[in-house]
């Protein structure tokens, strides 16, 4: 069987080691119908597992934005009964902070002070999350 040199694309035999006209070694030899269909099969393979796992990323990330809201929606619940007029209470521009030690939720709010004035700060909540009841503030902090 012949084949094409890599260097000077002469025709040499695949069974040689050098290029008879140029001397280049270890010439490309052709890949044989098995190794192709071999080939394509593993690429194809290989194309459908990231495709699939592109998917699933997805949707494990609309879980996680869910389950990240509900850890907000903690901290609100839980911070109110530290307000002096709970019901003056409203919260905005909440965010949530994840990493191997800690889970910090951070929530703005806006409410009435003793004096009836209406201040404006965040609350820091840390979270702790349980298979069985979601999240569970472990500590609140404000600034």
């Amino acid at each position: 069987m012949l084949m094409n040199c890599k260097e000077c694309n002469k025709e040499i035999s695949t069974k040689s080691k050098r290029c008879v006209s140029c001397g280049a070694t270890s010439p490309k030899k052709p890949l044989s119908p098995g190794m192709k269909v071999l080939s394509f099969f593993c690429y194809s393979l290989t194309a459908l597992a990231v495709y699939g796992f592109a998917n699933d990323k997805t949707n494990y990330y609309d879980l996680a934005h869910q389950d990240a809201l509900s850890g907000v929606v903690s901290c609100e619940v839980q911070s109110e009964q530290y307000f002096r007029d709970p019901s003056s209470v409203s919260f905005h521009s909440s965010d949530m902070h994840f990493n191997s030690q800690t889970n910090v939720a951070s929530v703005g709010y806006t409410a009435k002070n003793a004096f009836n004035a209406n201040v404006s700060g965040v609350v820091y909540c840390k979270l702790q999350h349980t298979k069985s009841d979601g999240w569970l503030v472990t500590n609140v902090s404000f600034n």
